[in-house]
């Protein structure tokens, strides 16, 4: 049982435990006590704890420099970031009442992303540095080759290999842009600050204000890991600029990142969709979202890049 758990190690006293909407990594769960409510995260695989580990220094680095608006971690009565759950890693972060929503006011979350790059210096915290790492290949390669020449009987799977065939010159396109953007950016010497790696897509709204959630994957980066998502959107950069003031788009590092977002996603999408584990409605839903994903949001981008 987690709620003893949660109570030894944090010095709760009434907990009560419920589920609370899960994404890819974690399980989840809102956490009720005497103290107030709280937000947990049970972490299962290595990588996953791995990153996680990472991140929590420098979301409490933040934390105690004055940035609000973000997850942070509450220490164990020990003082620690998390704690040991098995072979599991359980960590309980502030509780944030907000909405996840895309639609959200724009200028002030500008402004959060803002001053949380212009804070980078201050991090004392180590963390990994951006290599350009295409560490999906194998797996898009295999996956290509398999919806490119193989048959399929489910008609979703059917559907992303019609997909997957009529959009190969994009594919193989994608893959040498990329390669090539990798192999620039690698030998340049660009200053890196600190990243979120998906911000705009991790954001709770309260009605008042923008809050910056899912700091899992946290690096010292280009700051177009973060910025690219806005490289054509106009009022983004008079915002940026009053704490980034000398802040110019880098046009590698945003092919680099918006072509790795292109087929990372492809890559996540193909593997479940063809997952045997994966229900009817699963595979017809993550079809629907590959379509929205690469077709809509991100082909055009790249057309324009």
């Amino acid at each position: 049982m987690l709620n003893p758990i949660i109570s030894l190690n944090y010095g709760l006293a009434n907990v009560h435990l419920s589920p609370a909407p899960r994404g890819f990594v974690a399980e989840t769960y809102y956490v009720d006590s005497d103290s107030g409510r709280y937000f947990a995260k049970i972490l299962k695989s290595p990588l996953d704890i791995q990153s996680v580990l990472a991140s929590l220094p420098v979301l409490h680095e933040l934390h105690q420099i004055g940035i609000e608006q973000i997850t942070y971690p509450i220490l164990t009565r020990d003082g620690q970031f998390s704690t040991s759950l098995d072979n599991r890693l359980l960590v309980l972060f502030n509780y944030i009442e907000g909405d996840w929503i895309f639609d959200f006011p724009f200028e002030p979350y500008v402004e959060l992303l803002a001053r949380i790059h212009q804070l980078s210096d201050q991090i004392q915290t180590p963390l990994p540095h951006e290599t350009y790492d295409l560490w999906f290949m194998d797996d898009l390669h295999a996956f290509c080759q398999k919806l490119w020449n193989g048959s399929f009987d489910h008609p979703q799977e059917q559907q992303t290999a019609q997909w997957a065939v009529e959009r190969q010159p994009v594919i193989q396109h994608a893959i040498m842009t990329i390669q090539d953007t990798a192999a620039r950016l690698q030998t340049s010497h660009r200053p890196f600050i600190l990243t979120h790696g998906d911000a705009a897509g991790n954001i709770l709204y309260d009605g008042k204000q923008v809050y910056l959630v899912d700091w899992d994957a946290i690096i010292f980066a280009p700051p177009e890991r973060d910025t690219w998502f806005h490289r054509h959107q106009h009022h983004f950069l008079p915002v940026y600029r009053q704490f980034m003031p000398d802040y110019q788009f880098d046009p590698t590092a945003y092919r680099f990142y918006l072509y790795k977002r292109y087929l990372e996603d492809a890559v996540g999408y193909f593997d479940k969709i063809l997952s045997s584990e994966s229900s009817d409605a699963g595979k017809k839903q993550n079809f629907h979202e590959l379509v929205e994903t690469c077709d809509e949001w991100l082909f055009p981008l790249m057309e324009k890049a």
